[in-house]
C-alpha cells in the first residue's frame, strides 16, 4: 500500500512510502465456494439481461467509483445512478438468495 505524506521519504525524493497489507482473513469472514459461485453466476446473468446495470457494479462495487462519479462518466443524473444501483441490487439479491440455501 502507498501512504501519502509518510515521515520518510525515498532516495528519489518522493513523498509516498510503500506499506504492505495484511492479508490473513478470518475465518469467519471467509466466503464458500458456493457462495462465490453465485455471486459470479448472478452477475452473468445481469450481464446478459442488463449489460449497463452490469457494467454499473463493476464500476460502483468493483472499481469504488461514487455515484456521482458514475454519473459524471455516464451522462446521467446521480439519482438514475442510483435508481439504477438499487434496480441491479435487487436483481442480484434475487437471484443469489434463489441459488443459496435457507
Amino acid at each position: 500500500m502507498i501512504t501519502p505524506g509518510a515521515a520518510t521519504q525515498s532516495s528519489a525524493g518522493g513523498e509516498f512510502e510503500i506499506t504492505s497489507l495484511k492479508t490473513r482473513l478470518r475465518r469467519e469472514s471467509c466466503t464458500t465456494h458456493k457462495e462465490l459461485s453465485s455471486i459470479s453466476d448472478a452477475l452473468d446473468q445481469l450481464a446478459k439481461v442488463e449489460p449497463k446495470l452490469a457494467e454499473l457494479v463493476d464500476m460502483k462495487f468493483f472499481c469504488g467509483f461514487t455515484f456521482a462519479e458514475i454519473a459524471a462518466l455516464e451522462n446521467l443524473s446521480e439519482r438514475t445512478v442510483q435508481r439504477r444501483w438499487e434496480k441491479a441490487r435487487i436483481y442480484l439479491h434475487r437471484n443469489i438468495r434463489a441459488d443459496l440455501p435457507l
